[in-house]
């Protein structure tokens, strides 16, 4: 019985794995299909592991990282652990945008039982830590490639942006009256059921708010988060190596590929489409064709997806298995 369970969980996770390409695929056309194949054979391959390799270790620090703040409120999860759930958020958040978080809380909760609200808390820190890092190395890319990256804002990025801002004001409208509705229910109904648990939710989420504010390794958190970024950008500049045309490109124009490339991942599902455009379209303002520039998009957006959707069917296989006779008791400090 029991293997007749492992074997149609293996299935599913299996199916979940095909699901994912077939998902990021469906929108690719023939054209794009043909070009991101043609650039595998035009590649120089030996360059596939180093490149995993950093990508993983990024992964793994961002994993450390997020313990400092599990350690701050008292926990003390297994590293091994808050990687695997990393490596699941990731595959994840390629079929359904946040939908890693989700299963990010609720793996480790099932695992190390902390609470999922005071996970979300950490979450949030962790992204409000990216935008930050994001504007960070927007402006580092400003100062090495100001010309170019000025370029590609002006005729690139916010061309024909007006409806976007129009909706982009609307937006803000809109969540700002639903916080004061928000607010003026939890005022006049303190004693309502759906208050009493929404005022729990919100404290243990700011839980993990306050735990950066009070964390006692705040340097290790800064050197975490400077490697994690370091390691996402040189791997831009060693992707370089995969095409001859693009292997003599300077240190600046890396940073600008990655700044712009940034900003695909974070507006589309794992920068599918978008990522290898604006990839294109940097690399166009060093000289480089249209066709190796999407080429080089389309190797090193397939190569993150394809590291991601192995190692996150991997750890789905493994995470149950390091945890089969673990006391699953939460750990206290």
């Amino acid at each position: 019985m029991n293997k007749a369970k492992s074997l149609i969980k293996y299935i599913l996770i299996f199916g979940f794995g095909i699901f994912i390409i077939w998902w990021i695929g469906k929108d690719l056309t023939d054209e794009q299909k043909t070009l991101f194949y043609s650039s595998l054979k035009e590649a120089n391959l030996w360059f596939i592991l180093p490149i995993s390799l950093l990508a993983l270790l990024s992964h793994f620090l961002r994993a450390k990282r997020w313990g400092l703040m599990l350690h701050q409120m008292k926990y003390t999860p297994k590293t091994m652990n808050l990687f695997l759930v990393t490596l699941i958020g990731y595959l994840a958040n390629l079929g359904i945008p946040r939908l890693g978080e989700i299963l990010k809380c609720t793996y480790l909760n099932k695992y190390e039982k902390i609470p999922a609200d005071k996970l979300v808390g950490t979450i949030v820190v962790e992204r409000i830590f990216d935008m930050v890092c994001f504007a960070a190395v927007f402006g580092l890319a400003i100062l090495v490639e100001f010309k170019t990256v000025l370029h590609f804002i002006n005729n690139g990025l916010f061309k024909n942006s007006g409806n976007s801002v129009s909706k982009l004001i609307i937006l803000g409208f809109i969540a700002l009256t639903g916080f004061l509705l928000l607010k003026y229910f939890f005022k006049k109904f303190p004693t309502n059921k759906f208050v009493i648990k929404a005022n729990e939710i919100l404290k243990n989420i700011q839980a993990g708010l306050l735990s950066i504010i009070n964390l006692k390794t705040r340097g290790l958190f800064l050197i975490y988060t400077i490697c994690i970024w370091f390691l996402y950008w040189i791997q831009i500049y060693i992707g370089y190596q995969f095409l001859d045309s693009l292997s003599h490109l300077s240190i600046g124009s890396s940073f600008a590929v990655f700044a712009i490339s940034t900003i695909a991942i974070a507006v589309t599902p794992g920068g599918i489409g978008l990522y290898q455009l604006f990839v294109m379209q940097v690399l166009l303002l060093y000289g480089i064709s249209e066709s190796s520039g999407l080429a080089f998009g389309w190797i090193m957006w397939g190569l993150s997806t394809i590291i991601l959707i192995i190692s996150g069917l991997i750890s789905l296989f493994v995470l149950p298995k390091v945890n089969k006779k673990i006391n699953l008791q939460p750990q206290i400090l």
